[in-house]
């Protein structure tokens, strides 16, 4: 077995329901934290999709990235 069989892949970004079960935030928090800017967002094919660097970002507050 090859050691990158071994390791879990984690998601690059995940959608705002996805996002909720992240971070303990709910759908109204999220959405506004998008709207105030505080909270990055990509839109791919039409979808918003919130990096899992902001999840990080937002749980790790004192971690200089």
């Amino acid at each position: 077995m090859h050691s990158s069989q071994n390791q879990t892949l984690r998601p690059y970004g995940y959608t705002i329901d996805q996002f909720q079960r992240v971070v303990p935030l709910g759908r109204s928090t999220i959405y506004a934290l998008i709207k105030e800017g505080k909270l990055k967002t990509v839109l791919i094919c039409g979808r918003r999709l919130i990096p899992a660097s902001e999840a990080e970002r937002l749980l790790n507050p004192n971690n200089e990235a």
